[in-house]
C-alpha cells in the first residue's frame, strides 16, 4: 500500500507550479499568503482564467479527478467492482446528458473562458513530476481535461437533493408506512437533513453603515473540503471567494460592489413520473461499459423515456418499485449556470445581480446578496416546473408531468426579495412565505431560520465581530421544546433525571451535561416508538414531538420511558459531557478503505452543536460515542463598508495535497470561531510568496 506523502512547505508545494512559457497574452501573477490562498493578477480575462485552473489543479487535483470520475460514473476504474452498482447508478442519473447541448449554446465569451481554464488545468498537469496521493492509491492516470468535464461535473455540483429523499422512500422495508411517514413529515415542512445558513442586514443595521452578510453553508465533513478560497483581478473580475474545485466561478464572496452567499433552496427539480405500457412502448436503450480495476469490464444498458431514465434500472431499486418510473430533472435539458456565476461575480448592483441568472436551472439556490449602495435582496434561482399543491407525491402520472412541465418558473419570475423594511433577510432551508407558486414539498423546518431572526431582532445593529460569535451559536429551540414537553408529560421518573432535563438549557456547549443525556435518553425513545421510516427522517424529534402533542402518550411511550431514562443515565459516566459523546473527525474519503483507512484520520476533538444548532453539526439517533457527519464546513462574513473587510474560514485548509503545511492548518481556527482575511486591495493581501507565469505568443 502507498505510504503518505512526506511533508511539504508552502514554499515546496509552491515549486510544483510550472512557471516558464505559458501560453498567455501577457505575464500572469499569482500571490500566495500563508494559508495557500491564492490572489490572481491577470491583464486580460483569459489569462485569468488560465491562471484559475493552474490554481485549482495545484491546490486540488487529486481531488477534482475524484469529483470527475464520480460525476461520470467511472470509480469501478480505481476501485474495483466494488463500485460497480455506483457507477451504473451514476450513469442512469446521467450528469453528462445534456453536456453536449450546454456546449454548443454556451456564448461565445462563456466558452472561451472555459476552454482558457481548462488549458490552465491542463498546463499544469503536463508540468508535473510528481502524481498527487489519490493517483497512487487509487491507480488513477493523468487525463488531459476537456471543457465536456467541466460541464459534466458543474451537473454533478447541481444535484437535486430530493433525490435522496426519494431513494430513501423507494429503499423502505414498508413502502405504505414509508407514504404515510412522507405525508407527515410534508405536514411538519421536513423531509432533509441538508442546510445553510445566510443572513444580511442592511445600512440601517450595521455599525458600520453599510450592509454586512453572513453565510456558512452546510457539507460534509470531509478533507479536503468541498470549497478552496481564491482572490482574482482582471478588468472585468475582481473578486475574493469560495470556488468549487474544478469550476471555474466563484460561488459565493466579494467584489468591489457587492457581496453574495446563500442556501440551498429545497426546491424540486426533479419529477418521478409513473409510465404506463404505452409509454414503454417508445423507449430508448442505452448501452455503456463499466471499467473495473481488478475485474473484467461489463456492459450495462439502461432505459431512457420521453421523461427521462427509469429508475427501476438503477441496481438499488432493483425489485423495489412496483410500476417504471422515470425521473424527470431540469438538468436533463440544457441551462447556463457558468456565464449566470460569472456574471453574477462582476456584477455591480443587487439588481444586476438578480438579472445575470437568466438562464440559471440547477441546482436550485437561495442567493442573498448586498450592495455598496446600501441595497440588500434574495432571489430564488432555479427553473422549476409550475406545479399545483393537490398534485400526487412522490409519484405522479404523465398527465400531471407533461402539464406541469409546459411552462416553467425561472429565477426572474420567481418572486424576489428587495430592500425589505425590516432590514435583514435570512435563509436557513425554510418555507417561502407565500403560498404560490409551489416550490418544492421538501424544506427545512424554521428552527435555525427563527432562531437567527430572535439574534437579528436582539440588537439595533451589528458588526462583523458579532456576526462571527453568533456563527458558533449552539442553542436548539427545538430540542429545548421536545425537552419541556417530555417533563409536561411525565416520561421521566428518576430524581436525577428530573433534575438533569430541569437544570439544560437546550444549548449544546463542549461541556453540556444535560445534552448528553437527552439526546440518548430521545435516540432511545424515537427508536422503540417511531418507525423505520420516522427514524431515519432527519427531525424525527418533530416527529415525536407531533405524537406526543396531537395524538397523546400511548402505551409506546410509557413502556419505554424506563429503559430510555436508563440507558442515558448509565451512559452518563461513560461520557460525562457533550464533547466526551459528540465528536469531529479530521478524515480523508480514503480513510473508508478497509484495514489502512485509519492513517488518513488525521484528527479527532469534541465539538459542539447538534442537528438544529446555528453551528451545525449534524449527528443521527446516537446513543454512543459518535462522529459529526455533516454541517457548517465553512464560514464567510463581508461588510460593505471597506473592500477588505471579507473573512473566510474552511474546516481542514486550502491545500488539498495530503502532508502538506497547508492541509489542515485552517482546522483550529475553523473550531475556535476565527476567521482569515481577504482584502480586495492586492497591497493588503498578506503574500508571503509571488509567482510569475510567463507568457509566450498564443
Amino acid at each position: 500500500m502507498t505510504g503518505l506523502p512526506r511533508p511539504s512547505s508552502t514554499t515546496q508545494r509552491l515549486a510544483a507550479i510550472p512557471l516558464q512559457k505559458h501560453s498567455l497574452k501577457d505575464n500572469v501573477k499569482i500571490s500566495w499568503d500563508r494559508y495557500s490562498i491564492p490572489f490572481i493578477q491577470a491583464n486580460n480575462d483569459e489569462d485569468l482564467a488560465y491562471a484559475l485552473g493552474i490554481v485549482h489543479a495545484h491546490l486540488r487535483w487529486g481531488q477534482m479527478e475524484l469529483l470527475k470520475r464520480v460525476s461520470q460514473g467511472r470509480l469501478a476504474e480505481s476501485a474495483g467492482p466494488f463500485a460497480t452498482d455506483l457507477d451504473k447508478a451514476i450513469r442512469v442519473l446521467g450528469f453528462e446528458r445534456a453536456a453536449k447541448q450546454i456546449e454548443d449554446a454556451m456564448p461565445m465569451k462563456t466558452k472561451s473562458f472555459l476552454g482558457r481554464f481548462v488549458d490552465g488545468i491542463n498546463a499544469y498537469i503536463s508540468g508535473q513530476n510528481e502524481l498527487a496521493h489519490e493517483h497512487k492509491v487509487l491507480n488513477i492516470k493523468p487525463e488531459v481535461w476537456t471543457v465536456r468535464d467541466v460541464i459534466v461535473l458543474s451537473r454533478l455540483a447541481a444535484t437535486d437533493v430530493s433525490w435522496i429523499d426519494m431513494a430513501s422512500f423507494i429503499l423502505a422495508d414498508d413502502s405504505h408506512q414509508a407514504k404515510k411517514t412522507f405525508e407527515l413529515i410534508q405536514s411538519l415542512d421536513e423531509l432533509s437533513k441538508s442546510g445553510s445558513n445566510s443572513w444580511v442586514v442592511d445600512s440601517k443595521r450595521s455599525k458600520s453603515g453599510k450592509p454586512i452578510i453572513a453565510n456558512d453553508p452546510h457539507l460534509g465533513f470531509s478533507i479536503p473540503n468541498f470549497w478552496m478560497l481564491v482572490g482574482m483581478k482582471s478588468p472585468n473580475h475582481h473578486a475574493v471567494g469560495m470556488s468549487i474545485p474544478g469550476l471555474p466561478f466563484l460561488a459565493l464572496g466579494r467584489n468591489q460592489y457587492i457581496s453574495w452567499g446563500g442556501t440551498n433552496m429545497r426546491a424540486q427539480s426533479t419529477d418521478f413520473v409513473e409510465l404506463s405500457d404505452n409509454e414503454l412502448e417508445d423507449i430508448d436503450t442505452v448501452k455503456t461499459t463499466i471499467k473495473k480495476r481488478w475485474w473484467w469490464d461489463e456492459t450495462f444498458e439502461f432505459r431512457y423515456s420521453e421523461h427521462g431514465p427509469l429508475l427501476n434500472d438503477v441496481p438499488f431499486f432493483k425489485d423495489k418499485l412496483e410500476k417504471p418510473v422515470a425521473m424527470k430533472w431540469r438538468g436533463h435539458e440544457a441551462s447556463d449556470e457558468i456565464s449566470a456565476l460569472l456574471g453574477a461575480t462582476k456584477a455591480k448592483s443587487v439588481k444586476e445581480f438578480f438579472a445575470s441568472f437568466k438562464g440559471y436551472a440547477v441546482s436550485a439556490q437561495n442567493f442573498l446578496v448586498a450592495d455598496v449602495g446600501g441595497n440588500t435582496g434574495m432571489i430564488r434561482a432555479a427553473e422549476l416546473p409550475t406545479r399545483e399543491e393537490g398534485q400526487s407525491y412522490p409519484f405522479i402520472d404523465v398527465s400531471e408531468a407533461t402539464k406541469s412541465w409546459s411552462q416553467l418558473l425561472n429565477p426572474l419570475t420567481i418572486p424576489k426579495v428587495y430592500n425589505p423594511k425590516e432590514g435583514v433577510i435570512v435563509s436557513a432551508n425554510d418555507r417561502p412565505s407565500f403560498i404560490a407558486p409551489l416550490l418544492s414539498r421538501n424544506f427545512a423546518p424554521n428552527q435555525r431560520r427563527d432562531r437567527i431572526l430572535e439574534y437579528l431582532r436582539s440588537s439595533p445593529k451589528f458588526s462583523v465581530s458579532d456576526f462571527q460569535k453568533f456563527q458558533l451559536d449552539v442553542f436548539s429551540q427545538m430540542s429545548f421544546d421536545l425537552k419541556e414537553l417530555f417533563l409536561e408529560q411525565g416520561l421521566v421518573e428518576s430524581k436525577e433525571g428530573l433534575e438533569i432535563l430541569r437544570g439544560w438549557d437546550g444549548s449544546y456547549e463542549v461541556a453540556s451535561k444535560g445534552a448528553v443525556f437527552y439526546q440518548i435518553y430521545f435516540s432511545h425513545l424515537a427508536k422503540a416508538c417511531l418507525n423505520s421510516q420516522e427514524q431515519r427522517s432527519s427531525k424525527s424529534q418533530l416527529v415525536m414531538k407531533h405524537y406526543l402533542t396531537r395524538d397523546s402518550v400511548d402505551s409506546c411511550w410509557l413502556d419505554s420511558v424506563q429503559e430510555a431514562e436508563k440507558q442515558a443515565l448509565a451512559s452518563r459516566k461513560k461520557y460525562p459531557t457533550w464533547g466526551d459523546f459528540h465528536r469531529m473527525r479530521v478524515a480523508h474519503p480514503l480513510s473508508n478503505i478497509p484495514l489502512v483507512g485509519s492513517k488518513y484520520r488525521f484528527r479527532e476533538f469534541p465539538i459542539a452543536g447538534g442537528v438544529e444548532t446555528v453551528l451545525k453539526t449534524a449527528h443521527g439517533l446516537e446513543d454512543g460515542q459518535h462522529v459529526a457527519r455533516y454541517g457548517a464546513q465553512a464560514r464567510h462574513i463581508s461588510d460593505l463598508a471597506d473592500a477588505d473587510s471579507n473573512y473566510f474560514v474552511l474546516f481542514g485548509g486550502n491545500d488539498g495535497w495530503i502532508q502538506s503545511e497547508n492541509f489542515l492548518d485552517q482546522v483550529d481556527l475553523w473550531q475556535k470561531g476565527e476567521l482569515i482575511q481577504l482584502p480586495l486591495t492586492l497591497e493588503n493581501f498578506n503574500s508571503i510568496k509571488t509567482l510569475v507565469l510567463e507568457a509566450k505568443p498564443l
